[in-house]
């Protein structure tokens, strides 16, 4: 079975789009955990 070359293409689009939002996802859900274990530790300081 081929495909087009168009849909190939979209699909691998659309991965690289989903990766993108999974590290851009995870990088603000990791500064956000950060920041409010930084901030923790502040206020009991």
């Amino acid at each position: 079975m081929r495909e087009s070359i168009g849909a190939v293409r979209s699909r691998a689009d659309d991965d690289v789009r989903a990766g993108a939002g999974s590290v851009a996802g995870a990088a603000v859900t990791g500064a956000a955990a950060a920041l409010s274990a930084s901030g923790g530790v502040v206020g009991m300081g």
